[in-house]
C-alpha cells in the first residue's frame, strides 16, 4: 500500500471513529520519518514518490484531509525545508504542499514550523541560496497565514519580519560576493549544461525577480493583516498606526538589502536601460512609500523607527539598524531621483529636497562595508549629480586626480596640474560661465558631503569614482549660495592632500575669475577675504623650511600663487585694492614670507633630487613649474613696487 493509501485510509478511520486520531498520529509520524530519513540520504527518488502521494491526500477534500493537515503543520515544515533542496521535482513539490499548508492547515502551527524553516536556511553555511519554490511558496504563503489569524497579527507579524530579513540578507550577501543566486523561474539550461543568459544579464534578472518578490510580500502582509481587521485605507485607527510602525521599519531594511544588490556591479544599468519589469519594481517601491507614509513629511527619526523594529523584534534598540535604515532611506531618495514620474513627487516635494539628497548621499558614501561599499559609494556619487542636476557638468581626466594605483609613477601625478605661465587675462575667456541657481543648504550638510567627496577622491581604488567624486564636488558647490560656497572652500583648500587641495584652490581661482569678470562688488570674491585665505595658503611656507615639505606642496604652492597673481594684475589694472592684495604691505609680506623662502627650498629640492626619501618621492616637473610662476609672480611684483 503506497502513503497516499496509507494516509487516505488512516484519517477516514479517524473520522469514522470520532476523533480518535492515535492511529492517522502515528502513521503521520512514520511518514515524516521516512520522509526525513530519504531527504538525509539524498533519496530524491524516494523523496519524490512520498511527496507526491502527500500533495494528493493534503489537496483531497473533506475532514480527514483536515485532520491530516492538522497533524502534520507542525513536524512537516521542517522536512520541507530539507527535501527542497533535492533535484526536482523535489523542490516543486514542496513548494506545492507548503501553499496548500498556508492556506488550510492550523495557521499558528504552520507559522511555527515556516519560522523555523526561515531561521534554518538563512543559518546554514552550505545552503545554496536563493528562490526556490519552497521560498516562493513561504513568501506568498505568510501573507494568507496572517490574514488567518484572528488574534495577534500585530505580534505574529512582527515575530515573522525578522527572520524574513535574514533570508534577504543571505541573498543580497551571495549577490554581492559574486553568486548568482537560484530561482525558481530561472532554472531552465541550455542543452550543454550552461546558462540561457549570459551571468550579468541572469544576475540581474535574479536580482529584479527577488526584489519583486520581497517588494510584494512586504505589500501583501500589510493589505492582509489591515484586511482582517476591516482596514483598507488609513482612516486613523490604531491598527494602522501599529501596523505602518512595524512595517515601515521592515521596509526601509527590506530596501537597503535590495538596493545594495540593484545597484552592485553592471546590475543597476541592465535594470534602469529601457526595462518594463525594472519600471513595475520602482512603482511597487513608491506605492508602499505612500501606503506606509515614508518621507512624506521630511526626513524620519532614525531612532524612533529602531526602537519601533526593536520593540516588534524583541530585542534591545541598535544603532546598526538605525543606520541601516538611513542607508535604506537614501536609496529611497535615489530612486526617486532617477525616476521622478513614478515617485511623483513623493521624495521630491521637501521643504529642502537638495539638502535631503545631500544628506542622502553622504550616508551612502560613509558606508564602511566592505561587501556594499561598491554598490553605496556608487548610488552616492549618482545621487549627487541628479540632484544638482550635474550629469553633463565638467568631466575631470584621469591625469589630475590623485590616485593609489602601484603602476602610477609620481612623475604621472605631477601633470595633472599646469601652471599657468602666460598672462591670465588671456585664460580669463575660457573660464567664464553661467551663474547656476543657488539652492538652499547651510553648511552643515554640505561641509559633511564635501569631506566625504574628498575621502573619496584621495582613497578610492576605483578610477572612476575618484573622477565622480571631483566632479560631485564641483557641480555640489555650484547648486549653493556663494556664501556657503565659500565656507565650504576655505575648509576643502586645507586638505591634507596637496593635489586635491591644488584642485580646490583652482576651484577657488574660477569662482574669482568669473566674479571679477562679472564686477560682482558685492560678491565676497571681490574682498578682503580672498587675501585672507591666500595668506593662509602661501605663509605655510614661512614655517616650512624643509625643502621636502615645499617640493611636496609644490602643486598647491603653484595654485595659489596664480591666483595671487591673478589678483595682482587685476588690481593694478583697476587702480585699486579691492581685496588687498596690491597693497604695499601684502606684496612685502609676501616677498619676504613666501616668494624667498620658497624659492629657496625649490632651489634645494632640485639640487638634492637624487637623495629624496623613497617613501615621499618628489615631483621634479612640479618644482621646476612652481619655480616658474615664482619668476612670473616675482616680475610683477617688481613692477607694482617701482
Amino acid at each position: 500500500m503506497g502513503w497516499a493509501e496509507r494516509l487516505g485510509q488512516a484519517a477516514k478511520e479517524a473520522v469514522d471513529e470520532a476523533g480518535d486520531l492515535s492511529g492517522l498520529e502515528d502513521t503521520c509520524q512514520r511518514f515524516c520519518a521516512q520522509l526525513q530519513a530519504g531527504a538525509a540520504s539524498d533519496d530524491h527518488e524516494v523523496c519524490s514518490t512520498m511527496m507526491a502521494a502527500l500533495l494528493e491526500v493534503v489537496q483531497s477534500p473533506g475532514a480527514g484531509t483536515d485532520a491530516v493537515l492538522e497533524l502534520l503543520a507542525l513536524d512537516l515544515c521542517p522536512v520541507l525545508g530539507v527535501v527542497s533542496r533535492l533535484p526536482a521535482p523535489c523542490a516543486s513539490l514542496a513548494g506545492q504542499i507548503m501553499s496548500t499548508l498556508a492556506g488550510r492547515a492550523p495557521p499558528r502551527e504552520v507559522f511555527a514550523g515556516v519560522l523555523e524553516v526561515l531561521d534554518v536556511w538563512a543559518s546554514a553555511e552550505d545552503a545554496q541560496t536563493g528562490l526556490d519554490h519552497l521560498m516562493v511558496s513561504i513568501l506568498e504563503g505568510l501573507p494568507t497565514l496572517l490574514g488567518r489569524l484572528k488574534r495577534k497579527q500585530t505580534v505574529f507579524l512582527s515575530t515573522c519580519l525578522n527572520p524574513v530579513l535574514n533570508v534577504v540578507r543571505r541573498i543580497t550577501e551571495d549577490v554581492l560576493q559574486g553568486c548568482c543566486p537560484q530561482d525558481s523561474d530561472l532554472d531552465v539550461v541550455t542543452p550543454d549544461g550552461g546558462s540561457q543568459e549570459d551571468d550579468e544579464s541572469r544576475a540581474a534578472a535574479v536580482v529584479l525577480r527577488i526584489s519583486k518578490r520581497f517588494l510584494a510580500f512586504a505589500q501583501h502582509v500589510r493589505i492582509a493583516v489591515l484586511k482582517e481587521a476591516g482596514i483598507l485605507a488609513d482612516n486613523g485607527s490604531g491598527r494602522e498606526t501599529d501596523v505602518r510602525n512595524i512595517m515601515a521599519p521592515f521596509f526601509l531594511l527590506l530596501w537597503e538589502r535590495l538596493a545594495v544588490a540593484w545597484n552592485s556591479s553592471d546590475i543597476s544599468t541592465c535594470l534602469l536601460e529601457g526595462s518594463d519589469s525594472a519600471q513595475l519594481h520602482l512603482q511597487l517601491v513608491a506605492d508602499l512609500c505612500h501606503d506606509l507614509k515614508i518621507c512624506t513629511d521630511g526626513l524620519p527619526d532614525w531612532e524612533s523607527l529602531a526602537e519601533s523594529w526593536a520593540a516588534a523584534s524583541d530585542r534591545d534598540p541598535d544603532a546598526e539598524v538605525a543606520s541601516r535604515m538611513e542607508t535604506g532611506f537614501a536609496f529611497l531618495v535615489l530612486a526617486a531621483h532617477q525616476d521622478r514620474k513614478i515617485f511623483d513627487s513623493l521624495l521630491l516635494e521637501h521643504k529642502k529636497p537638495i539638502e535631503t539628497a545631500f544628506r542622502c548621499s553622504t550616508v551612502l558614501l560613509s558606508s564602511d562595508n566592505s561587501l556594499q561599499t561598491f554598490a553605496c559609494t556608487s548610488a552616492g556619487l549618482q545621487l549627487v549629480r541628479l540632484s544638482t542636476k550635474g550629469d553633463s557638468g565638467t568631466r575631470t581626466s584621469a591625469a589630475q586626480l590623485p590616485h593609489s594605483d602601484a603602476q602610477s609613477s609620481r612623475s604621472e601625478e605631477g601633470g595633472r596640474l599646469k601652471a599657468v605661465a602666460s598672462d591670465q587675462d588671456s585664460t580669463t575667456s575660457a573660464e567664464k560661465s553661467t551663474e547656476p541657481t543657488s539652492l538652499a543648504v547651510s553648511p552643515k550638510v554640505l561641509l559633511p558631503l564635501m569631506d566625504r567627496l574628498v575621502h573619496h577622491m584621495e582613497c578610492s581604488p576605483v578610477l572612476e569614482f575618484r573622477i565622480q567624486a571631483l566632479a560631485c564636488i564641483e557641480c555640489g558647490l555650484e547648486s549653493v549660495s556663494e556664501e556657503v560656497r565659500w565656507e565650504a572652500l576655505g575648509r576643502l583648500v586645507t586638505t591634507p592632500c596637496p593635489e586635491i587641495a591644488a584642485l580646490m584652490i583652482q576651484i577657488v581661482t574660477r569662482n574669482v575669475v568669473r566674479a571679477w569678470d562679472k564686477n560682482d562688488t558685492g560678491s565676497v570674491l571681490m574682498t578682503p577675504a580672498v587675501w585672507d585665505l591666500l595668506k593662509r595658503l602661501l605663509l605655510q611656507a614661512e614655517h616650512q623650511a624643509d625643502w621636502l615639505d615645499i617640493a611636496v606642496r609644490a602643486e598647491a604652492l603653484s595654485a595659489s600663487l596664480n591666483l595671487y597673481r591673478f589678483l595682482l594684475l587685476r588690481e593694478m589694472k583697476q587702480g585699486s585694492s579691492r581685496t588687498g592684495v596690491s597693497s604695499k604691505d601684502a606684496i612685502r609680506l609676501v616677498c619676504h614670507r613666501c616668494l624667498d623662502p620658497i624659492r629657496t627650498c625649490a632651489a634645494q629640492a632640485l639640487q638634492w633630487e637624487e637623495v629624496a626619501p623613497c617613501s615621499q618621492p618628489v615631483d621634479i616637473m612640479a618644482v621646476q613649474r612652481l619655480l616658474v610662476v615664482l619668476d612670473c609672480v616675482a616680475d610683477i611684483v617688481k613692477t607694482s613696487i617701482l
